[in-house]
């Protein structure tokens, strides 16, 4: 029973797991032997990925960790939920397969869902179970393959690649952005009316902001890094921590240059949404200078723009409770408190 305490069910995907198993030579155009089949599947349940390793190269000691290690950041970089991966031999593997499990060790850390099945002279079990009623000695005989189904698993990879290669885009124009607006922030001016346009349109994209957010408050370039792969979410909180509880200083042309650079874009943005970003850098830069009474009058009017504006949020509350950066009280001064 030990295989299939973690066992995955699999009552909301569209095609279940023996009628998986049963379609993987439609998955991969080919019959697997002697290997196993790796699959990401999307959030109906459909493969958008699948990965044929020869299980000999899983088992030797040494390119199996390593090339367990490559397969589960493969399937992490699928964007599913769930893998399911199944070993294909003629090796009695009942009690349990060397191969899956090592291979189950890595993918465990990068997927949420594992399922774990072989198929052995054209049945199919889970290694490990000899639960009679779930996987009996001799197997389940695999069902048909549901017609259409082949084609069905086609559209969803096709699907799953226009999703990453928008995703990608979308990578590419961050980062263009980004470089636009350290052009502008090391510059203390934006060039033109279009690109103070460009600039604030670009905050829509949060990873973006929270960009601009740990530039202006001199956080390390891994983290800035981070926010721009749209990785480390906790970015943001780490650099606010950093600035509340820490001794670093803002550097007076630095924060002159960012006001100068905020300021002008605020004129040129567009929309509530990128006014509230706007006036919510206008408020951080404010917050970090220890200026909590324009600080908070920033973040009221970015949060009057979108009262959901989460960033806003934080640096009002701060302000209004009279919280100001660590180096405030490092050179014995005074936050300009927030009128209450």
């Amino acid at each position: 029973m030990g295989a299939c305490r973690k066992r995955w069910r699999m009552e909301l995907m569209r095609v279940t797991l023996p009628q998986l198993i049963a379609s993987v030579p439609h998955v991969i155009d080919s019959e697997p032997r002697e290997a196993v089949v790796a699959m990401g599947l999307n959030s109906a349940g459909l493969p958008t990925v699948a990965l044929l390793i020869d299980r000999t190269v899983l088992i030797d000691e040494s390119s199996g960790p390593g090339t367990a290690a490559a397969i589960a950041e493969e399937l992490a970089a699928c964007g599913g939920d769930v893998a399911v991966l199944v070993s294909y031999t003629s090796e009695h593997i009942r009690d349990g397969c060397a191969a899956l499990e090592r291979l189950r060790l890595e993918v465990e850390f990068t997927v949420p869902a594992v399922e774990l099945a072989a198929v052995v002279d054209g049945r199919w079990f889970r290694p490990g179970c000899h639960n009679p009623e779930c996987c009996p000695e001799e197997g389940k005989e695999l069902p048909a393959v549901p017609e259409g189904l082949p084609r069905l698993f086609a559209a969803a990879r096709e699907q799953w690649r226009r999703a990453d290669n928008a995703l990608h885009e979308r990578v590419r124009a961050r980062f263009e952005a980004a470089e636009e607006w350290d052009e502008a922030l090391r510059h203390g001016a934006v060039t033109d009316a279009a690109t103070a346009r460009r600039l604030a349109a670009a905050l829509d994209d949060l990873c973006l902001r929270d960009w601009v957010v740990l530039t202006i408050l001199g956080a390390d370039d891994c983290a800035a890094e981070g926010a721009l792969e749209g990785v480390g979410s906790e970015a943001i909180a780490h650099a606010l921590d950093a600035a509340m509880y820490g001794d670093a200083v803002p550097e007076p042309l630095s924060v002159e240059r960012s006001r100068a650079v905020i300021e002008r874009v605020a004129r040129a943005a567009r929309g509530r949404r990128r006014q509230a970003a706007v006036h919510t850098l206008a408020a951080v830069l404010d917050w970090w200078e220890g200026n909590l009474s324009d600080a908070f009058e920033r973040s009221q009017r970015a949060l009057e723009h979108d009262r959901d504006y989460r960033l806003a949020e934080l640096v009002n509350v701060a302000a209004a409770r009279g919280i100001g950066p660590g180096w405030l009280g490092t050179a014995g001064q005074r936050a300009n408190r927030a009128p209450n």
